[in-house]
């Protein structure tokens, strides 16, 4: 074999060993950022809510509901049971309800968020 010949092997190898080094890095580096999207925690929405007896009628009660995606996301679908086997969906904070007889209900606020991740509160009511 001659010099010139080594040189040029020598210099083919270097340069498939630097590619295959860039290789590798970019699959490290896409695996690596992969596997970190696919680990990261999507955090469910904060619920609360808050009740009173609305008007008169001791059997009518008002709900105050607050929801926030603590991701920075959108709140897409707040549900209320209601306890007393209505439920009611709203796009507003406020609802209005009222029950037909006294007695002791569980009410439940389940929201959704833009992550398709859900959470629910639930409050123990005692009506009449």
């Amino acid at each position: 074999m001659r010099k010139r010949d080594t040189d040029y092997y020598l210099i083919v190898l270097a340069i498939l060993l630097f590619l295959g080094g860039l290789l590798m890095m970019a699959y490290d580096y896409k695996f690596s950022a992969s596997a970190v999207r696919k680990f990261e925690q999507k955090l469910p929405p904060q619920v609360s809510f808050n009740y009173g007896q609305c008007g008169e009628d001791p059997l009518t009660y008002c709900f105050e509901g607050g929801a926030y995606d603590p991701d920075g996301g959108d709140i897409l679908f707040m549900t209320w049971d209601l306890g007393d086997g209505r439920i009611a969906s709203s796009l507003y904070n406020h609802i209005e309800h009222h029950y037909k007889k006294a007695g002791t209900y569980t009410v439940t606020l389940r929201c959704i968020d833009d992550e398709n991740t859900m959470s629910s509160y639930s409050k123990t009511i005692h009506v009449g």
